[in-house]
């Protein structure tokens, strides 16, 4: 067998229940720095539902695998941390002896470009561009403004030849307005081809698709499938699944086989295991005991300073009147935005 591709290790994947505020500090810091992203990244800000649940998986080069499962099982997620699209909770991803989550964002940014091909279920094509355009958009961010020139004939080439091979040689300047779905999803697999990426990641390739239109972009996928090249790919169609070389199905977030016996009778491709969310307070007040003498201390506060304020406006000076105002309108959001 060959040497694995991607190994994926310990990883798992929260999202948040409800977002938290992050603290004055952090959002001053933020609008100083443009730190938006990191904020992302306080484990206060990721404390809710578990998506992924400690996968390990090995995806051997050269193999088609695939990887089955009920809606919200965790597969696009899956996906998407293993194309470094988002970071994960805790757990690495390894390409080959690189850890990929441990890259900064400029060399990630290049390893994916580099390495990695993306065919996604909603085409994610640019409206104002033509189809050619669409699919030389990894090239022009490869080689930037400065370098393009000198790689533009060949790109262009290979795009061309590439729009031809599934069947959209007539329709290179078309704009994705002036295509089919089934058209725009064959755009977006020779964008995701044109830089002959080591690694080709299929997120409900198929999804969007009616069955005669899905099947021909199956054909076009595998037909397209270069030597060496891998394939991993999210999916309910069986019909693909079955043209893999290797199943694996995910459930609540954890990855099985695919062994028919564990199929549900209701037709669910596995049985899932739903986890109750955990009993919430109805209110920030009521969360915690010490909370209820402060939110009187702060009612105090708001009510007696307006109280003083519209005394002070009343006896003689009506500059204190819009004070007066403004103050209870941030007092009253204040006080009543935690309750």
């Amino acid at each position: 067998m060959t040497e694995p591709l991607i190994q994926v290790r310990g990883l798992s994947k929260d999202y948040p229940r409800q977002r938290v505020d992050a603290s004055r500090y952090a959002r001053l810091w933020d609008r100083v720095w443009g730190w938006t992203g990191r904020l992302d990244d306080w484990p206060a800000l990721n404390v809710g539902i578990p998506v992924l649940k400690d996968v390990d998986m090995e995806v051997h080069e050269g193999e088609t695998l695939a990887i089955v499962g009920p809606s919200g099982a965790g597969k696009s997620t899956l996906l998407h941390l293993m194309g470094a699209l988002d970071h994960p909770s805790a757990g690495s991803v390894h390409y080959r002896d690189v850890n990929v989550t441990a890259l900064g964002p400029r060399k990630v940014a290049a390893w994916r470009n580099r390495e990695v091909g993306y065919v996604f279920q909603f085409y994610h094509l640019f409206p104002d561009l033509t189809a050619l355009e669409n699919v030389l958009v990894p090239g022009m961010i490869r080689y930037g403004a400065a370098g393009y020139p000198a790689h533009g004939a060949e790109l262009q080439a290979r795009a061309v030849d590439l729009l031809t091979q599934v069947g959209l040689g007539d329709r290179i300047n078309h704009r994705p307005s002036q295509l089919s779905g089934g058209e725009q999803q064959r755009v977006a697999i020779a964008r995701a081809l044109l830089l002959r990426p080591k690694l080709l990641l299929c997120d409900e390739p198929t999804g969007n698709l009616d069955r005669r239109t899905g099947e021909a972009i199956l054909e076009v996928l595998f037909a397209l499938k270069a030597e060496g090249q891998t394939y991993v790919v999210v999916t309910h169609d069986e019909r693909l699944a079955d043209r893999a070389d290797r199943v694996v199905r995910m459930a609540d977030g954890r990855l099985g086989t695919r062994d028919p016996a564990q199929e549900a009778p209701s037709g669910e491709p596995f049985p899932i295991k739903v986890t109750p969310p955990e009993e919430e307070a109805s209110s920030w007040l009521l969360s915690a005991p010490w909370k209820i003498p402060l939110w009187f201390a702060l009612a105090f506060l708001v009510s007696g300073g307006a109280s003083l304020a519209t005394n002070s406006a009343l006896s003689g000076d009506p500059r204190w009147l819009v004070t007066v105002t403004v103050g209870l309108i941030v007092g009253f959001l204040a006080v009543a935005r935690k309750v």
